[in-house]
C-alpha cells in the first residue's frame, strides 16, 4: 500500500508553522514543473512548501514524494559544498545548526518514505555535530519503532548503517586531510589522520599520509 506523507508532519519538517488542517483547492496545486525550476534556482524552502501542498492535494502524491526527497539531497549537497574545506570542529555554533536541521529533516522524511535504512543513516548522520543531540535519539528510537512493526529491522539494517556511517566519517577526515596537506596546515592535516587511525587503525593510506606529516613537522 503506498503511503500518503501526513501533512502535518510534512508542515513540521518544513518548518512551518500551520494552524488545522485544511485541504488544499486543486486550482491552487503548485505545477511539478514550477517546483523542480525552484529547486534550479537553489530555492529549496519554497520548493519544499510547494511539494507538501501536491502532496495534501492528494494528486502526484508517489512523484511528488520523490521530488521531496531529491529536494533535501540537493540541500544536502550545497552544505557539503559550502563546509568542506573545514573540519567539524571548525564550523561555528550556526553553521552545525544549518547541517543537523538538513539532516534531521532528510530523516524525518525518509521515515514518512518508510525508507528505514536511509532515515536512521540521516538522523546518526547528526552526532557528527552534535553527539548528544536528543532530537536525533528520539527520532532513531522511533525509526526503529515503525520499522520492527513492519518487520524490517534487525541486526542487517544495524550493521549497515554503522557501516555506512563509518565510512562517511572516514572519508570526511581523509579528504580534509588531503587538503590541508596540500595547504601545508600540519597540525590540522595530522588531527584529521589522527581521527581515522582512531576509528580503522589498520588504515594503510592515512598511516602513509601520518608518515607523511611526521617527515614535513620534525624538527
Amino acid at each position: 500500500m503506498r503511503l500518503i506523507i501526513s501533512v502535518t508532519l510534512m508542515l513540521a519538517i518544513s518548518g512551518c508553522k500551520t494552524g488545522p488542517h485544511r485541504s488544499v483547492a486543486l486550482n491552487d496545486v503548485p505545477r511539478l514543473d514550477d517546483i523542480r525550476a525552484a529547486v534550479q534556482k537553489g530555492q529549496f524552502y519554497r520548493a519544499r512548501v510547494m511539494t507538501l501542498q501536491v502532496i495534501e492535494s492528494g494528486r502526484n502524491v508517489q512523484e511528488a514524494e520523490s521530488l521531496m526527497a531529491e529536494i533535501l539531497d540537493q540541500e544536502i549537497a550545497r552544505e557539503k559544498e559550502v563546509y568542506e574545506d573545514k573540519s567539524i570542529e571548525e564550523l561555528s555554533s550556526a553553521e552545525k545548526r544549518s547541517a543537523e536541521k538538513i539532516w534531521l529533516d532528510r530523516a524525518e522524511t525518509m521515515l514518512a518514505l518508510r525508507q528505514y535504512e536511509q532515515a536512521i543513516l540521516a538522523a546518526e548522520k547528526v552526532f557528527l555535530y552534535d553527539p548528544d543531540n536528543t532530537k536525533a535519539s528520539r527520532l532513531i528510537d522511533r525509526i526503529r519503532r515503525h520499522a520492527a512493526q513492519e518487520g524490517k529491522i534487525g541486526s542487517e539494517l544495524t550493521k549497515k548503517s554503522a557501516n555506512d556511517d563509518l565510512k562517511e566519517r572516514v572519508d570526511r577526515y581523509r579528504n580534509q586531510a588531503k587538503l590541508w596537506i596540500q595547504q601545508q596546515r600540519w597540525g590540522s592535516a595530522k588531527l584529521a589522520v589522527e581521527k581515522i587511525l582512531l576509528l580503522v587503525p589498520e588504515d594503510e593510506e592515512a598511516l602513509r599520509l601520518y608518515e607523511n606529516i611526521k617527515a614535513h613537522t620534525q624538527d
